[in-house]
């Protein structure tokens, strides 16, 4: 009988390290990019809110120029504007193209954040088995 119940913590051990040491850093990290997809697809639909918000004619405006530090700026011509489509490239485009290009954007992030929350939901659902293969091992009563 001891050596039955000392297999049975040796494998308990087991699962309880395999929670901690390959689940749990798993769905932290598929937690933490759900987070930031979701961050910025917020940005890519302000940014769409405020190009349609975005006067016609001249503009003054605060330009950051890094480190929290912003010089005052003066935009002459509103109807075409300079976004970054990614790997240091930026393009010119009029305020409809950009409005279309950051939709774009904003649907291809939510798409990959679909796919990253059913991966964070795996995760769970995992962790789950694990705890439950824990408790049924030990022979704990279920948690309610």
């Amino acid at each position: 009988m001891a050596s039955s119940n000392a297999e049975i913590f040796a494998n308990a051990a087991q699962y309880e390290r395999f929670l901690q040491e390959r689940i749990a850093p798993d769905l932290a990290a598929a937690e933490a990019g759900a987070v930031a997809l979701r961050a910025e697809a917020e940005q890519f639909q302000a940014l769409r809110l405020h190009l349609q918000q975005l006067p016609p004619g001249p503009l003054n405006t605060l330009v950051c120029l890094g480190a929290h530090t912003y010089c005052a700026a003066r935009v002459e011509d509103t109807s075409r504007v300079c976004v970054n489509i990614g790997l240091g490239f930026h393009c010119e485009l009029t305020r409809e193209e950009a409005g279309v290009a950051a939709g774009a954007r904003r649907e291809q992030l939510l798409r990959r954040l679909a796919l990253r929350e059913a991966d964070v939901e795996r995760l769970r659902a995992q962790a789950q088995l694990v705890r439950e293969c824990l408790r049924e091992l030990l022979t704990l009563p279920p948690v309610v």
